[in-house]
């Protein structure tokens, strides 16, 4: 799961909640243009969750997923 740490109405840690309870297997990949550290201390993600900042180009979005993919 690729989800932005906020979403209208809820937030992507919410959404990887719902999907996770059904399928503990899936892997998230957390994004944003707010800094990992904003976004941890805020509670938006869960501290060391694999996070990917804004802006970012196709080819460090692909390697980023490989990571998050082979549990890196």
């Amino acid at each position: 799961l690729l989800t932005d740490v906020m979403l209208p109405g809820a937030t992507g840690r919410d959404l990887a909640g719902a999907l996770l309870s059904r399928r503990p297997d899936v892997r998230v990949l957390y994004t944003s243009g707010f800094a990992v550290g904003v976004v941890e201390h805020h509670g938006a993600i869960a501290a060391g969750a694999a996070f990917l900042p804004k802006p970012y180009s196709p080819s460090l979005l692909a390697r980023k997923q490989r990571e998050v993919i082979d549990g890196r």
